[in-house]
């Protein structure tokens, strides 16, 4: 969460001016586009090898990702650490960029957590 704030703060401030704020600003989006893909990209991969997760050299490699979830419910399930990641930044992004709409945040938190528990749930949306 740190890190997806700090990067938004900077990319709300951007500036190509001298050569630290080029590295501090492609940093930032680097991060940035990181923290986004990683979570997509993992959990595509598990949904796509959902008949292995119970291969004990595959759950070595990737078994934290899915750790604790109830498997026997199916893919559905495998969503959920992918929402808890994009559901950061979708926090980071209310918080830095919509400051005077408290309103809206609040809307947005909320959102988010009926989101988190339907998919905790197992239920479609």
């Amino acid at each position: 969460m740190i890190l997806v704030i700090c990067c938004l703060v900077n990319l709300e401030h951007i500036s190509w001016s001298s050569t630290g704020e080029i590295v501090e600003s492609v940093t930032s989006i680097v991060v940035l586009v990181a923290l986004i893909l990683f979570p997509l990209v993992e959990g595509v991969y598990l949904v796509l090898n959902f008949e292995d997760l119970d291969d004990e050299d595959f759950e070595q490699r990737h078994g934290e990702f899915y750790k604790d979830l109830r498997l026997d419910r199916g893919t559905q399930v495998l969503w959920q650490p992918i929402w808890f990641l994009l559901r950061r930044l979708i926090l980071g992004v209310t918080v830095v960029f919509i400051k005077q709409r408290l309103v809206f945040q609040v809307l947005v938190f909320s959102m988010s957590v009926i989101i988190q528990l339907n998919i905790l749930r197992g239920s479609p949306f």
